[in-house]
């Protein structure tokens, strides 16, 4: 079952784990964006263990766990998230810590996909049909 409840992926020992305040979420809504403050981190704990030690009981609403993703290379996974999420400049600069992304679960879904299917190696990447322009990549 890969359904977002249960998790994405197979039982492995380590996951990555994505939580966000419900209140950020509204916010993000009332205000017309469509991104709001999401953590993405990975544990080799249970998720719901290692998110209430970060979080303590330092805001008045408990954190949402969204989901989790499971794999065999967990580490990669995280660093796949927070690299395409830099990359498209959705990184919480004021966030007390380096996993905190401007994003959404169905853009974390499909990065996850993305990385799970893999896609055509660069070399054989082409132009678009109809498109004369040189380009690198």
């Amino acid at each position: 079952d890969r359904s977002p409840s249960r998790g994405l992926g197979d039982v492995y020992k380590r996951q990555v784990y994505v939580y966000y305040y419900d209140a950020y979420r509204q916010l993000a809504e009332t205000r017309g964006q469509k991104h709001w403050p999401c953590k993405v981190g990975m544990t080799s704990q249970q998720t719901i263990s290692r998110i209430f030690s970060q979080t303590g009981t330092a805001y008045p609403e408990s954190p949402h766990i969204a989901i989790e993703f499971k794999c065999n290379d967990a580490k990669g996974l995280e660093n796949a998230f927070h690299s395409v999420l830099s990359f498209r400049k959705r990184k919480v600069e004021s966030a007390p810590g380096n996993e905190w992304y401007y994003t959404t679960l169905e853009e974390l879904k499909e990065i996850f996909e993305f990385v799970l299917n893999g896609t055509e190696p660069i070399s054989e990447l082409r132009k678009p049909e109809g498109n004369d322009e040189d380009y690198s990549i």
